[in-house]
């Protein structure tokens, strides 16, 4: 993707967790026009259900989209 194009996404964007198991953890700056998004697999476990955090984060990439995709979209 263009980065012009993901720049127009607000650097806020608007909720920072996603659910109870995935959140944003940074928005895009100048030099790295990328958001950074961070799962986990539901806690209190060392060692936990993978799928889980996998569900999250493929659930938070889709709101991403779902909430940004005019803009993503645009020419």
């Amino acid at each position: 993707m263009d980065p012009k194009q993901f720049s127009k996404v607000p650097a806020d964007y608007p909720i920072k967790k996603f659910g109870p198991r995935a959140w944003r953890i940074a928005g895009p700056t100048l030099d790295r026009p990328v958001f950074y998004f961070e799962s986990y697999n539901g806690g209190g476990k060392e060692f936990g259900c993978p799928d889980a955090a996998a569900h999250a984060a493929s659930a938070t990439v889709d709101k991403f989209i779902q909430d940004n995709y005019r803009v993503l979209t645009a020419h």
